[in-house]
């Protein structure tokens, strides 16, 4: 029996959705904290003062921007973070069916 037929089995698809969608989540805060910094340039003028509601309006975007990008991104911080965490949720997955077909003894399954 193969390892990897045996996890693919146990994973559904809503967990599989739900881990795509935390690691999509995560990058758009990393893009986010990026063009936040990329928004307090040092080259910005103060010729013209910002108002609070144009503070709040680029703050908005920037997170539409950095959602937008996230889910629009291939191979990026949500890809390796998904298929890191994928593997080893097959594993922990395998590792407790094995420990439930052998009737609750201990096995030892090196993850």
């Amino acid at each position: 029996m193969e390892i990897n037929s045996v996890a693919d089995n146990t994973i559904n698809n809503t967990e599989l959705n739900k881990l795509k969608k935390a690691c999509t989540d995560f990058e758009a805060i990393f893009y986010n904290m990026i063009f936040k910094l990329a928004s307090k340039s040092p080259f910005k003028s103060d010729l013209i003062k910002k108002s609070n509601g144009e503070k709040i309006f680029t703050d908005m975007l920037n997170q539409q921007y950095a959602e937008l990008t996230a889910k629009n991104t291939k191979g990026g911080i949500k890809d390796m973070l998904f298929n890191s965490f994928k593997d080893s949720y097959e594993r922990i997955k395998f590792a407790d069916e094995l420990e439930n077909k052998a009737g609750k003894t201990s096995i030892s399954v090196e993850i």
